[in-house]
């Protein structure tokens, strides 16, 4: 094998090794924030739906979800003890 091709080799090698880490690390750093964007965005309609939660005389929950401002792409289910869907 000649040096110039050697030397070809050589360099694509580190390049794309080099690449690879680049995107890696690119990839790394978009998810980290976009976890911390949704939980964020869940942590905030948690407390804004603690807040309007209370309780009734009879021992249930009553929400007022007419007064719950939602994000988008965040939906809420209410289950009851038994397991069924309110």
């Amino acid at each position: 094998m000649s040096l110039r091709a050697r030397l070809t080799l050589l360099y694509t090698s580190l390049v794309g090794g080099i690449l690879l880490l680049f995107v890696f690390i690119v990839y790394q750093f978009v998810s980290i924030i976009l976890i911390n964007q949704i939980d964020k965005t869940l942590a905030l309609t948690a407390n804004e739906l603690i807040a309007l939660t209370q309780m009734t005389s009879s021992g249930g929950v009553d929400v007022q979800v007419k007064d719950l401002d939602l994000a988008t792409n965040v939906y809420i289910q209410f289950w009851e003890r038994g397991g069924r869907l309110r």
